[in-house]
């Protein structure tokens, strides 16, 4: 059906924006890692900024990563929707048996007579 070509790229989508989100919590987890290195390193007024700087950045990440798997979330929706759509287009369909093959046929009139 047409919607197939569509549900696949749809579902290619969908694991292509999982494979982000994995990735995204993946270095996120790594950057919050960190942040206890730069807990002992960092002191005073600079410290203190880059600390800051760093807890924004982790919060700024741990927002998108939500959003992220929001999308993949909607995805999954409109994946199942397509889906429903779908399987009730195709019900709605009726099947139609094999119509007869066309007759092709000749007279020969040589053989008629009136009477």
């Amino acid at each position: 059906m047409a919607t197939e070509a569509i549900l696949s790229e749809v579902k290619s989508s969908i694991t292509k924006a999982q494979s982000v989100v994995d990735n995204h919590r993946s270095d996120l987890t790594k950057v919050q890692g960190l942040k206890p290195q730069f807990d002992a390193a960092a002191k005073g007024a600079s410290g203190t900024a880059i600390q800051r700087a760093l807890d924004e950045a982790l919060e700024k990440g741990r927002n998108l990563t939500q959003r992220l798997e929001n999308t993949g979330v909607e995805l999954n929706k409109a994946k199942d929707e397509l889906e429903g759509r779908d399987q009730e287009s195709g019900a709605s369909i009726p099947v139609v048996p094999d119509a007869p093959a066309p007759v092709s046929a000749t007279i020969d009139t040589s053989q008629i007579t009136a009477r």
